[in-house]
């Protein structure tokens, strides 16, 4: 910037085609990555859609069913619930553990958000009434200590909880923050594994590839870690 701003003020006329290459080292675009990625993850975090938006998204298509107008993408997930099996009406820990799954895969990958009282197939906005939802506190509690459990307390402090409230409806949105070291979840025993975002959908790399992406999106510092 500095070098920029000196040869303007000495050349206030450039040429149409006037470019300016800076040689830089490994460890220096490393650096520059990481922050860019950073700049990135902020900009999605500022400029995407606020909760309350989410509302005007909320289509009735009857007196007492709304669907959502919005599609899983990259960004965006969605989960009828966060407990309770609706086909079989009991506790399910399976169903939490594929909640913090999702929510490992944002915060290796980019920001997103993860809306829980969805329906997966047609999007109908379902609520979290039946999946114990009592009170916010206690349900935002319940899957706060799930996130430090699996994924540690750095995870945890990634992810914002919030509830929206549709008539006779409420849906659960877990906004989460892209973080900038890697993020790993004991999802099943005590090995820890990372998890990351493709597309609309959320799976562990291979040792190869988790080495790769850590390099693209950490920075060669984790990436030589894992080696």
């Amino acid at each position: 910037v500095v070098i920029v701003g000196y040869i303007l003020a000495r050349c206030p006329v450039l040429p149409d085609h006037f470019t300016i290459t800076f040689a830089l080292n490994s460890e220096q675009y490393e650096k520059l990555k990481v922050k860019g990625d950073e700049i990135q993850s902020f900009q999605y975090v500022a400029e995407k859609r606020t909760v309350h938006e989410y509302r005007k998204l909320c289509v009735p298509i009857d007196d007492a069913t709304y669907i959502l107008n919005l599609k899983e993408s990259e960004t965006v997930e969605f989960k009828q619930s966060f407990s309770r099996d609706v086909r079989t009406g009991q506790v399910s820990k399976d169903l939490r553990r594929a909640v913090v799954k999702e929510i490992c895969g944002f915060l290796n990958t980019n920001a997103g958000d993860l809306i829980i009282g969805i329906k997966d197939e047609n999007r109908e906005v379902v609520g979290i009434e039946e999946d114990d939802f009592k009170d916010k506190d206690k349900y935002s509690l319940q899957i706060m200590n799930l996130i430090k459990e699996l994924c540690g307390p750095t995870a945890a402090s990634l992810v914002e909880i919030h509830f929206l409230e549709i008539p006779q409806k409420t849906i659960c949105i877990l906004r989460c923050k892209k973080s900038n070291q890697p993020i790993y979840c004991k999802l099943n025993g005590s090995d820890s594994v990372p998890f990351v975002r493709y597309g609309s959908s959320t799976t562990q790399p291979g040792y190869d590839e988790w080495a790769k992406f850590q390099k693209e999106y950490f920075g060669r510092k984790f990436a030589s870690q894992s080696s």
